[in-house]
């Protein structure tokens, strides 16, 4: 029998910060940013192997282990008020000069204004577009089976599963719709032809944008996974193996 205990801190933030004003943002100033994240977390591990036969021929092996998300700066960049943000705007060329012309709050294709701001979130360069909200850390619990089986001095033979869940997975959206803000569009499948359903957001919040970030229970995600291997070991110090393995990971988002 094997076993651990691993804890593990995690915080991180994003200092006062200044920049100049742009093209399409003005001059902004944003305070310091703290615990983004700010995480403690346990990680137990934990194996067992056991000679069925008493022989050393036959191992039975079991493990029960968690593996917390791993990060770094992932997240403080993330929700940096500063972090690169980017619009995809449609725009026309009024005078072929190949420049595309317009301050935000221009009128639409007049002229000096040749991009469509009328999709640009309100909020674009002035503060970050996701905040955190009780977000918590991601994990995984993994469960493992394996039996061993020496056939001969040289060849053995094993087997194994394998079965993870995963917890606490992250959820975004958008704090500023609801789904009254939704109007269903019919439009045909591509692959038979029948009618589908999808939404399209309302002009009015096409703008609207304000993602929350935050952990799920709902949304679930399943690792299964099946291995046989067989290991020869060869004259001369070289070894081979070979082996089958198949997957099936299943979400629910």
């Amino acid at each position: 029998m094997n076993g651990g205990l691993r804890w593990e801190a995690l915080r991180s933030r994003v200092p006062e910060q200044t920049s100049p004003a742009g093209r399409f943002v003005p001059a902004r100033t944003f305070p310091a940013v703290e615990n983004v994240p700010n995480w403690r977390d346990l990680a137990p591990r934990f194996g067992v192997v056991y000679d069925l036969r008493g022989d050393g021929h036959t191992a039975l092996k079991y493990s029960a282990n968690r593996y917390n998300q791993w990060e770094a700066m992932g997240l403080a960049g993330k929700y940096n008020p500063l972090a690169i943000a980017n619009s995809q705007l449609r725009w026309t060329d009024l005078n072929a000069d190949d420049i595309a012309q317009g301050e935000i709050g221009c009128t639409y294709r007049i002229a000096g204004c040749m991009i469509d701001f009328s999709t640009l979130p309100t909020n674009f360069g002035v503060r970050a577009l996701s905040q955190p909200k009780d977000l918590e850390r991601w994990y995984t619990v993994e469960h493992s089976v394996e039996i061993q089986h020496a056939l001969t001095d040289r060849i053995s033979l094993s087997a194994s599963f394998l079965h993870g869940d995963f917890h606490d997975l992250p959820l975004s959206y958008n704090s500023l719709r609801t789904p009254a803000d939704f109007t269903a569009v019919q439009i045909f499948n591509p692959v038979d032809g029948t009618p589908l359903t999808v939404y399209n957001v309302s002009a009015a919040k096409a703008t609207a944008v304000a993602n929350v970030d935050t952990s799920s229970s709902a949304q679930k995600k399943r690792f299964t996974g099946y291995t046989v291997s067989v290991n020869l070991r060869l004259p001369h110090c070289a070894s081979a193996f070979g082996g089958f393995n198949t997957e099936r990971v299943l979400y629910n988002n």
